[in-house]
């Protein structure tokens, strides 16, 4: 598994570094909308970003002290399916789906958005010049893309959080302790209670209608603001 992110990683900078563009400021852009250049793009960015999202969700919501060393961590957060076989996370029902909708929504169509209101990106040390009304705009869809977007990041999380279990039954034991070699993360703590392995989420669909059958369309919306919120700091 280890092998696996460190391949991933090192071929995503050489990916992004060759598809992607400096932009002002010294950061990196999308490709210019249209064309093959973007299409692989978005299609990389998926299958990098995937494995980043459950590693990260997962370490988030996990009840267990990690550790520094990260094949222990690995061994906490991941199944031993996904652990043996680390493509097993893209096999993880409705995530790929999921995760390329994000990718596209997210980078595509807001930098789209972006293009399309403010044109293209100006020189190091200039500045967009364009009408005032063209910024208002751009500002209010930028907040407003918390509409789509927040449906889309929860499903997400929930998908991502949900282990690959492959052919092996779970059997779960809600009496049962902390497990042989880990440790609860703080004794006084929530913990965040996960959907049964017995009964997943079987794609995105079945996701979004369990979330809103279980717990109401609201949940969709959690922590929409941070949304909104990093929808205007990504277009700075």
């Amino acid at each position: 598994m280890i092998g696996f992110m460190s391949s991933m990683l090192v071929t995503s900078v050489i990916f992004v570094g060759g598809t992607a563009s400096k932009g002002p400021k010294g950061t990196w852009v999308v490709p210019a909308q249209g064309g093959v250049r973007m299409a692989l793009f978005a299609i990389f960015l998926t299958f990098v970003t995937l494995p980043m999202a459950v590693i990260l969700n997962r370490s988030v919501i996990t009840p267990y002290r990690l550790p520094n060393n990260l094949r222990e961590s690995l061994n906490i957060l991941l199944s031993p399916h996904e652990l043996s076989h680390p493509l097993a996370l893209y096999k993880t029902p409705g995530l790929l789906a999921i995760t390329f909708i994000h990718v596209i929504a997210g980078s595509v169509i807001g930098h789209f958005i972006k293009t399309t209101f403010l044109g293209p990106s100006p020189p190091r040390g200039e500045s967009y010049d364009v009408a005032w009304w063209r910024f208002m705009f751009f500002f209010i869809i930028q907040t407003a893309s918390a509409l789509w977007m927040s449906p889309i990041q929860v499903v997400q999380t929930k998908l991502s959080v949900q282990p690959n279990l492959g052919n092996e039954i779970s059997v779960e034991d809600p009496d049962a302790g902390t497990p042989e070699g880990l440790r609860f993360a703080g004794t006084e703590e929530d913990v965040v209670g996960l959907r049964p392995t017995s009964d997943p989420y079987v794609g995105v669909i079945d996701a979004t209608r369990k979330i809103i059958d279980e717990e109401g369309w609201q949940a969709l919306y959690r922590g929409w603001w941070w949304t909104s919120i990093g929808a205007l700091m990504a277009a700075h």
